[in-house]
């Protein structure tokens, strides 16, 4: 049942059972840790090679955005905004940013691989108050995939597109 070996004369003794039943347990679990770890390192290596500091569109690329990336404000709320293309597969996108030296750069490191999204407005909520500091001083760049910069326009929305904005609790109860 077990592998039960001839242990010492033990063969059919409970002692024997519960010792061979021990070794079966300690596999067991060794294997299951083993395949736990072979896991999480493959989980690890996924979301690892997902993330990326470099952005993989230029800010005009037009398989990327129909409108490029800019800054929009309404009220005291600041969104990245873009528009998808109307002739590709437009996949989800989420663009990412960091400061550098008091610049806020934006960049998109990676798109999903699920959604259809031709000619829609997306509106990206820039809620860190350090961002929004850089944004009023107008110190905002979209990175290229070389490295170099693009300054990035930063206008206050059209009344269009205020009616596309997600609404917070507050504008709700008004």
């Amino acid at each position: 049942m077990f592998g039960l070996k001839k242990m010492n004369g033990m063969a059919n003794t409970p002692q024997a059972w519960t010792l061979a039943a021990a070794e079966a347990a300690v596999g067991y679990i060794t294997t299951m840790i083993l395949k736990n770890i072979f896991y999480l390192i493959i989980v690890l290596v996924t979301v690892t090679g997902c993330v990326s500091t470099k952005s993989i569109s230029s800010h005009n690329d037009k398989k990327y955005f129909k409108e490029s990336p800019k800054i929009v404000s309404y009220k005291d709320r600041y969104f990245l905004r873009f528009v998808y293309p109307d002739d590709t597969f437009a996949f989800f996108m989420m663009c990412e940013s960091k400061i550098n030296a008091d610049t806020l750069i934006y960049y998109l490191p990676v798109t999903t691989s699920s959604g259809n999204l031709r000619g829609k407005i997306q509106f990206q909520e820039i809620f860190k108050a350090n961002e929004i500091e850089i944004i009023k001083k107008k110190n905002v760049y979209w990175e290229e995939p070389d490295g170099s910069l693009v300054v990035m326009l930063i206008e206050q929305l059209n009344n269009e597109e205020i009616e596309l904005l997600p609404t917070t609790k507050t504008e709700k109860q008004k």
